[in-house]
């Protein structure tokens, strides 16, 4: 038989290089191997819980675990409800070593789910106004490393701020800040935010208000422009509203785009774009405003809200790559499409 042998080696020598396997053992010392092998399946094969069994036939990763047991349909179920069951161990294993972050990232995906068996499983809305029953994922990144710091599981009807805030203090971290996207804009989130006396940086849309294009006449000609990731992003000068600032930042290159995109577009679809239309979105092409009540400057400002954008990748890649949108199928949905397993 040709046995998988690169990948099981490549995961081993990665945990134990990030010191993620002596974390393992330690929390989880009756569970750490099952834990590997579970994770090396659900990566390579896509593996839903009855083929497990069947794939771990064809990969070394047994034995580099050095794993004697049998692996059968009830045992992987037996061992996901113990390991659901250890919250303790869990909490231990993702709580940051160090507390005292500069600013970490939050994120929320929602998971559809098959089951009727599972708790957390309520009737939800999502941006793609789907109502089926559902969970949410939360998790908190550090913004510098991009590591993942805790995660939480919550019934897909909570939407309310207490609980991202209850889960920063479940984690025991002292210092957040919260990195959104411009949906999240609204006077009640932003007064949500300040009483928790949490430091935030919120894009808005380009067509709000508060936002004035005029200062950034002429900006291309001043000194107040900055390098990021080989594109110079101009800036106007910081408008402060009280505890509150709103920086206003021009990417060239960016502009470019958009006007060729949109005269592109009065020629393929003239009845939804137009000449004059192009002139009023003229000034805002290319532009970005962030509120925000932190210190940094608008270079600092403009790289903080961009690393957020590797945090979303991550649960693409987590529902897409490993194919992961959906909880498990029981016996009496099973004739439903588009459902996979996730662990």
């Amino acid at each position: 038989m040709v046995f998988e042998y690169g990948f099981a080696k490549w995961l081993l020598y990665e945990l134990e290089d990030n010191g993620l396997l002596n974390s393992m053992k330690k929390y989880f010392p009756e569970h750490w191997q099952f834990i590997v092998f579970m994770v090396n399946c659900r990566l390579v094969f896509k593996s839903s819980l009855k083929n497990i069994p069947t794939e771990l036939e064809r990969s070394a990763i047994l034995d580099l675990l050095g794993w004697k047991g049998k692996i059968y349909d009830q045992k992987v179920s037996d061992m996901l409800f113990e390991v659901g069951q250890m919250r303790q161990s869990i909490h231990e294993f993702m709580s940051p070593q160090d507390n005292r972050r500069r600013s970490v990232m939050i994120d929320a995906t929602d998971i559809i789910l098959q089951s009727d068996n599972i708790a957390l499983s309520q009737k939800g809305y999502n941006s793609s106004m789907d109502f089926q029953p559902q969970f949410v994922l939360l998790y908190l990144y550090d913004a510098l490393s991009l590591e993942p710091l805790y995660y939480r599981l919550l019934p897909g009807n909570i939407r309310e701020m207490s609980a991202m805030h209850n889960t920063i203090r479940i984690s025991g971290m002292e210092e957040c800040m919260f990195i959104s996207d411009k949906s999240f804009f609204s006077e009640s989130n932003i007064g949500e935010l300040e009483r928790m006396l949490m430091q935030y940086i919120i894009p808005l849309r380009r067509e709000n208000r508060l936002i004035s294009y005029g200062a950034l006449d002429k900006k291309e000609q001043s000194e107040n422009y900055s390098n990021f990731s080989k594109r110079f992003i101009f800036h106007a000068h910081t408008l402060n509203l009280g505890k509150r600032k709103i920086d206003l930042l021009l990417d060239g290159k960016l502009r470019e785009q958009e006007k060729t995109d949109y005269l592109s577009k009065i020629q393929s679809l003239p009845e939804s774009f137009s000449k004059p239309k192009f002139n009023d979105k003229l000034q805002s092409m290319g532009t970005l405003a962030i509120l925000h009540h932190t210190s940094f400057s608008p270079e600092d400002l403009y790289v903080e809200y961009k690393n957020r954008g590797e945090i979303e990748q991550y649960f693409d890649h987590f529902k897409n790559a490993i194919d992961a949108s959906c909880s498990p199928c029981n016996g009496k949905n099973r004739s439903k499409g588009g459902c996979s397993s996730t662990t």
